[in-house]
């Protein structure tokens, strides 16, 4: 054996370590993108309950009602899940929306083609 690396087992060891580096850095992009979402979910569902909550103790204090207060929190958590739902779990459906959409564009051009 000899001390020297041929320049062909160091290309393809480079090659290697670049790939590996890539798929590392893919697989920490794609768990950044989930980490971001669900922060994004949790301060919703925080500012929703304070901003409620706040409304339900003016109004509680104005009115004399200490209910409100806790009220307020729960249809504050309530409107955010709403939210949540709406933002984040219609995705899926507005692509495959999209999908046939497209599909449905194909099937007209595939019709104006065979009345041509």
């Amino acid at each position: 054996m000899s001390k020297y690396v041929s320049a062909r087992a160091q290309t393809a060891r480079l090659a290697r370590t670049s790939y590996r580096d890539a798929h590392k850095e893919e697989a920490a992009a794609g768990r950044a993108k989930g980490l971001d979402a669900g922060l994004t979910v949790l301060s919703y569902m925080i500012a929703g309950m304070v901003a409620y909550g706040a409304i339900g103790w003016l109004i509680g204090n104005a009115t004399h009602l200490r209910i409100l207060f806790p009220l307020g929190m729960l249809v504050g958590i309530a409107v955010s899940v709403g939210f949540v739902i709406y933002r984040y779990g219609r995705q899926g459906a507005a692509d495959a929306d999209l999908q046939a959409g497209a599909d449905l564009q194909t099937d007209a051009d595939l019709q104006a083609k065979v009345k041509k």
